[in-house]
């Protein structure tokens, strides 16, 4: 027993050596007293089930943008500016007519937004409203879900987190 948990926490264990367990990881730091199978050991051993998608896909529903109360927010006079004019661009008349210019010159029809700063700025608080006064929905992605402590499980949660995106644009029509 001794010598299983050692390999367990060495990472030598034959099946985490296979990449078919792996430490339960909660809120990105992976727990060597539990383990779970590895999403290519549940592709492998379910090829059926897909139960990789459908786990990502239970957890990350989109929030309707009629969810939002109205709120007022402050910003400075150049984030003001910005935010005023992102609000422009995602409303639905006028992303259809930014969507068929796009399309005109073959490029991909849509566009994405990063927003950055400090806990408590307002970022996830600024989405919303945004969502709220446009009529979109917001798709939410937990970070710390998507983080892993092993090489390349970071990459395959943010290319599933994209395909769900993707899945979602398919499904509303952008």
């Amino acid at each position: 027993m001794r010598r299983i948990r050692t390999e367990l926490k060495d990472g030598t264990y034959p099946l985490c050596r296979h990449h078919l367990i792996e430490p339960r990881n909660d809120d990105g730091i992976g727990d060597m007293c539990y383990f779970h199978l590895t999403d290519a050991a549940k592709q492998e051993l379910f090829p059926d089930m897909d139960l990789c998608a459908k786990q990502f896909e239970s957890s990350k529903e989109l929030v309707s943008h009629t969810t939002f109360a109205p709120k007022q927010l402050f910003y400075s006079p150049t984030v003001q500016m910005q935010i005023d004019q992102l609000a422009t661009l995602l409303m639905p008349e006028r992303f259809k007519t930014i969507q068929s210019r796009l399309a005109e010159s073959d490029i991909r029809q849509g566009f994405a937004c990063l927003f950055y700063g400090a806990p408590g700025t307002g970022k996830t608080e600024t989405v919303n409203q945004l969502a709220r006064m446009t009529g979109r929905d917001v798709m939410p992605v937990d970070v710390s879900k998507i983080k892993s402590c092993w090489v390349g499980e970071s990459e395959k949660n943010i290319k599933a987190a994209f395909s769900l995106y993707c899945k979602y644009i398919e499904k509303c029509g952008g």
